[in-house]
């Protein structure tokens, strides 16, 4: 049955659906919040905010629907983590799926690598689903990624500020490719041999060297931020069979040992994988931010797209939200009226936690919602009381009808839930 279809200032249509989980379980709280938007600026800033919510500094995820797995580790130096990565699953327009794994390392000694890292990742997703969206040929997506990906950042930053890039993408068709900038790397493994695909931005690099090079060709030759032109690598996967590895050097540094190759062959599944690197990168020294993404080459061509059309499902180390960037004909086609209201098949969800992280400078805040979720201090227990209590109610909360009023419209914001996975 179709969602009920809602009018407001905010956005044109809005469902929710949420779920709670039994108390033995921590009363954990799974909320989908979806919210039609058409504007690939909406979704980078959207997305660049969600990538710098406040999370743990360490953290694994398995993603069983694209045989993936994403880690990061802050290691044992590094006071905050720099590093983002992530793993999405979205539909092109004729409803057929894509995934795109990326990592992003942000560049110490520059301005804020966190949100560098963070605006080179939510571009690049942005980017990736509205061309996918477009109908764009496969082989121009990562391209115009990348360089969606180091305008945002140049802008922001003039140069001042930067993150190495490097993603994998794979379509229904069987095609894999992928691209880096940085010296973060890409590699491929098939039955049990490892190869490294790409080649890092340095002058060591370029020459073929491994660590053995100097501190003066180690130093990076491109990166995202650094403005136009850029020229990323690229390159495709003949065999799309086997997995793909995408790795930040506080990873990959570690490929110059005769443990990294065996842990990758040896390792039962991704999740397992990509924990063992982050783990063995912090048992070495864990001298810099250690992530890690292994993802499956095998997508199920046959898996059609939602009830939504171009929805964008992404999973980081911490949690996943699915953004809705158009609607299928039939939802377009139905009539409010025709269709049983959410309301009266669901009864109103608890006082829950909105998810809306605080954006740094750079990221413009969306306006406040009409959905009227409790903040995060009003999730306290009860208190046991003898009798009933007056409250004062609170000034500081706006009413529904204050929030559509003062509410952009064509700046429809973005509610997300994020699912909370126990640590394996």
């Amino acid at each position: 049955m179709l969602p009920a279809l809602v009018d407001t200032p905010l956005v044109a249509r809005m469902s929710a659906a949420y779920d709670l989980k039994s108390a033995s379980e921590g009363f954990n709280i799974n909320l989908i919040a979806r919210t039609l938007m058409d504007s690939t600026h909406h979704i980078q800033k959207q997305l660049t905010g969600w990538f710098m919510r406040r999370t743990a500094s360490s953290g694994v995820r398995r993603v069983s629907a694209l045989a993936a797995a994403v880690a990061t580790e802050v290691g044992s130096v590094r006071a905050d983590n720099q590093d983002r990565v992530a793993v999405a699953r979205g539909w092109d327009k004729d409803g057929r799926p894509f995934a795109v794994a990326a990592v992003a390392d942000g560049i110490g000694g520059m301005q804020d690598g966190a949100l560098c890292a963070a605006m080179a990742l939510a571009g690049l997703f942005a980017e990736v689903a509205e061309q996918a969206r477009a109908g764009s040929p496969f082989h121009e997506w990562l391209p115009r990624a990348v360089d969606v990906a180091n305008v945002a950042v140049h802008a922001k930053f003039r140069g001042d500020g930067g993150s190495t890039l490097v993603a994998a993408l794979m379509g229904a068709d069987g095609k894999v490719a992928w691209t880096n900038i940085g010296d973060s790397r890409v590699y491929h493994q098939l039955a049990g041999k490892l190869v490294r695909l790409s080649t890092d931005d340095t002058i060591a690099g370029q020459l073929g060297k491994g660590r053995e090079a100097g501190p003066d060709q180690s130093k990076l030759l491109q990166f995202i931020g650094i403005g136009n032109p850029i020229e990323p690598g690229l390159g495709m996967i003949d065999s799309p069979a086997g997995q793909v590895l995408l790795a930040s050097d506080g990873v990959h540094f570690l490929d110059s040992t005769p443990w990294f190759e065996a842990i990758i062959a040896y390792a039962p599944d991704p999740g397992v994988c990509v924990r063992r690197l982050t783990d063995l990168s912090k048992a070495c020294g864990g001298h810099d931010n250690a992530s890690a993404c292994v993802m499956g080459l095998a997508l199920d061509a046959q898996e059609r797209e939602p009830e939504f059309s171009s929805a964008l499902e992404i999973w980081d180390p911490f949690g996943d939200l699915q953004i809705i960037v158009s609607q299928t004909p039939a939802i377009a086609a139905a009539k409010p009226s025709s269709i049983e209201p959410f309301d009266a098949r669901h009864p109103a969800p608890p006082a829950m936690a909105s998810v809306e992280p605080a954006l740094p400078d750079a990221v413009e805040a969306p306006a406040p919602s009409a959905t009227p979720f409790a903040s995060e201090k009003s999730q306290k227990k009860p208190r046991k009381t003898n009798g009933p209590k007056k409250t004062k109610p609170s000034n500081n909360r706006k009413s529904a009808e204050e929030d559509g009023a003062h509410a952009l419209p064509d700046e429809p914001p973005l509610f997300v839930m994020e699912f909370q996975s126990k640590q394996k």
